[in-house]
């Protein structure tokens, strides 16, 4: 087996690769430092309204909700509000502690329409949000995402008492609480949990964990309805989810279908439902299927709950490093994650007993390079017989032993 890398995703103390932003970033700080901010060392008061800022994509989002439980329990009397991107809010709608969502969709993360758009809507977030969070008057602020671009100037514009954050993603002069990020291999939601702990006082210890929002009766019947009508039954199938933002991370098509033949033959009758969003998954899943009509595509056909919902009643979630994969585990599915090594996957893999990551041993991984290589070796190099041994032992732990 290869040695792991010894790269660092920390660049100059900043989770930026890229040297122009990395020096505009370093530049930036030096320049608010220069003007007398200086984040303060020790505990804060105790919060009464509290903003929970999340950045990047679904999953971050997904594992953002690991603080939510630990604050309600530190601080029981506190009214929780999330500052996240609109593509996210759904993660977050009707957690019955949130009382407030705001959206801020950043140009960078923005991955819908063109540069202008995404320029003009980040405007257009970031005005809305800031009057919304100054009506409210939170005393506190947390922001969880330790890179660019973070919440850090919106904070401050919002004239928030108490900011906490990273300093790795920039801005740090702006929180009034800042540390740098660890570089550890320690998981994104510990890393969460250390940030909280660093300056409030009464977060109780314990193993963070997801805690998505309750499945509605809504959601719940439009998912039997969709199993019912392709003659599935709860707990009988298999789901696919292929695609991920970054198509570099992709396991390939030709892969995949190995896969569902290995698996047919341990069951003949095995149901196999792919899922996706948008048209780069569904061209993906169409070459997968390969004009096979007994393979089921719910591409683009599923609404978050549904598919929380198909993801929730599967025997099997397949999937690569996409949202998918941690839905699965947040509801103790037996689950297999196909990793790229572009970051770290012990900090994003999905959590839970049930949850088998597979990533290619190679000497270069993790890269933390943001447009990996020419190879992906890492993501393209897991073996179709390493993810039919992972899924058999999930599905038949009994035959997975006497093989």
């Amino acid at each position: 087996m290869a040695e792991p890398s010894r790269a660092s995703a920390l660049r100059n103390g900043y989770l930026v690769q890229h040297r122009a932003m990395n020096l505009a970033l370093r530049a930036r700080d030096a320049w608010l430092r220069s003007r007398g901010s200086r984040a303060p060392v020790g505990t804060v008061a105790v919060p009464r309204r509290l903003l929970v800022c999340v950045g990047g994509h679904l999953g971050d989002a997904v594992l953002a909700t690991s603080v939510l439980p630990t604050l309600q329990s530190a601080y029981p009397d506190a009214e929780i509000g999330v500052l996240a991107p609109s593509w996210a809010r759904p993660v977050f709608e009707g957690h019955p502690a949130i009382r407030w969502l705001h959206a801020l969709d950043h140009w960078k993360t923005n991955r819908a329409g063109t540069a202008l758009r995404r320029w003009a809507a980040n405007r257009r977030t970031a005005a809305r949000a800031r009057k919304e969070i100054r009506q409210v008057r939170y005393d506190t602020a947390i922001d969880l995402y330790p890179f660019f671009p973070n919440a850090s100037a919106l904070l401050a514009d919002a004239a928030i008492p108490t900011r906490i954050g990273y300093t790795s993603g920039g801005g740090g002069p702006l929180y009034t609480h800042a540390v740098p990020w660890a570089d550890t291999t320690r998981h994104t939601v510990e890393q969460h949990d250390m940030l909280l702990r660093a300056f409030l006082p009464d977060v109780p210890p314990g193993a963070p964990r997801y805690d998505l929002p309750p499945l509605g009766r809504a959601e719940c019947a439009r998912g039997r309805a969709t199993l019912s009508k392709l003659s599935i039954a709860e707990g009988s199938y298999v789901i696919m989810h292929p695609g991920v933002g970054d198509w570099r991370k992709r396991w390939p098509a030709h892969h995949w279908r190995a896969l569902v033949a290995r698996l047919r033959r341990h069951d003949a009758g095995l149901a196999v439902v792919f899922t996706g969003h948008g048209d780069a998954d569904a061209a993906l899943i169409d070459d997968i299927r390969d004009h096979d009509d007994s393979l089921i595509s719910r591409c683009g056909c599923t609404s978050w709950g549904e598919l929380r919902y198909l993801l929730a009643n599967a025997s099997l979630v397949v999937g690569v490093d996409s949202v998918a994969a941690h839905l699965a585990a947040a509801h103790d599915v037996p689950c297999i994650a196909i990793m790229a090594a572009m970051s770290d996957p012990a900090h994003w893999r999905p959590l839970g007993s049930r949850v088998r990551v597979l990533t290619n041993a190679v000497p270069c991984a993790p890269c933390f390079r943001s447009k990996g290589c020419a190879t992906m070796s890492c993501v393209r190099g897991v073996s179709v017989d390493a993810v039919e041994g992972a899924a058999v032992a999930l599905l038949d732990p009994t035959e997975a032993t006497t093989r």
